[in-house]
């Protein structure tokens, strides 16, 4: 990841009307980003690298 946000961080973007989405290419990476921050919104694109 290019840098980590911080709960507050993300809390004043989501109250300024921004939202982040994370990409991932296996539901494996997703379960475990989620099992860190359940609040994550993620998105599994199944693109191989």
């Amino acid at each position: 990841m290019g840098g980590n946000l911080s709960a507050q961080e993300r809390d004043i973007a989501l109250a300024c009307g921004y939202d982040f989405i994370v990409g991932v290419s296996t539901q494996a990476h997703k379960d475990a980003l989620l099992a860190e921050d359940e609040f994550l919104n993620i998105v599994v694109t199944g693109c191989t690298r």
